[in-house]
């Protein structure tokens, strides 16, 4: 199911983002996946939403850098999402601070 869901959000991405936004955005959604609720309860609902935007996030900078990715490796999302910023990160795309090509 979950890749359905994911499959059904990268349709109704409209992508007007650079490379440099999209690159902040794939952190802010990371932040929001990584640090659920810091002010409070978190629904179930709202960490799907997070995990979906993070990862519909990753899989369009895989896009934009030559990184192959099938969505069918998102029925097991923790190990999909792992591999995907191992190879981003090798193809030169930090998601973990500011870099010069940011």
């Amino acid at each position: 199911m979950y890749v359905e869901l994911l499959s059904g959000a990268l349709e109704s991405w409209v992508d007007e983002l650079t490379n440099p936004q999209l690159v902040r955005y794939a952190r802010t959604c990371r932040d929001a996946l990584v640090h659920p609720g810091t002010y409070g309860a978190v629904s179930n609902a709202e960490v799907l939403v997070a995990e979906i935007a993070y990862d519909r996030a990753l899989i369009r900078l895989c896009e934009r850098h030559a990184v192959q990715v099938d969505t069918r490796a998102f029925l097991f999302p923790d190990i999909a999402r792992a591999g995907i910023e191992a190879a981003l990160r090798d193809a030169g795309v930090s998601l973990d601070g500011i870099d010069a090509d940011d």
